[in-house]
């Protein structure tokens, strides 16, 4: 039953991250969407954002990392990199410390905005064939999260506007 599943992804999340109800049946959608990734159109980012460290975005991650389709958790790959594997292997992106190299990168800028509709998730490159340059179209489309500190600052609008925004604070004492 799609809806006790539901619930149980909501209390496997709660039992590892501090977040509220609203937050916590989120992530279990965006965790579903990632199973129907092939039979949807639009495939919202999920933004773990938080105002400083040890707020529990990584271990979020981690969390996501075992329930999700696919997943290739990552920090601070390249672009080329990124896109040859969405292209080859159409994983689940699990992208953490985006706030420490996103801003400066506009090829991943680029490629996070571009995989966000299946209708305009490709990007074109040239690549070497024997010695010669050809052009190349790359699907970079698939579900992708992201984590950061105040990524709100680090992402451009562009991108926030494409995302479920999830806010962690610190676990109160």
């Amino acid at each position: 039953e799609p809806a006790h599943l539901l619930n149980e992804i909501v209390d496997a999340i709660k039992r590892y991250i501090v977040l509220n109800d609203e937050q916590a049946v989120a992530v279990a959608l965006w965790i579903a969407l990632t199973w129907l990734i092939d039979f949807v159109s639009v495939a919202p980012l999920l933004i773990i954002t938080a105002p400083e460290k040890a707020c529990g975005k990584s271990q979020l991650l981690t969390v996501l990392g075992y329930l999700v389709k696919h997943p290739l958790p990552n920090a601070n790959s390249s672009a080329s990199f990124l896109f040859r594997a969405i292209s080859k292997w159409h994983p689940t992106l699990l992208i953490d410390e985006a706030d420490t190299f996103i801003r400066e990168n506009e090829e991943l800028k680029g490629l996070v905005n571009a995989g966000h509709t299946r209708a305009n998730a490709f990007v074109g490159r040239t690549v070497s064939v024997n010695g010669d340059f050809e052009p190349a179209y790359f699907d970079v489309w698939g579900a992708k999260a992201f984590a950061g500190i105040a990524l709100e600052r680090h992402l451009a609008d562009a991108t926030m506007s494409r995302g479920i925004v999830i806010n962690l604070r610190r676990k109160m004492s």
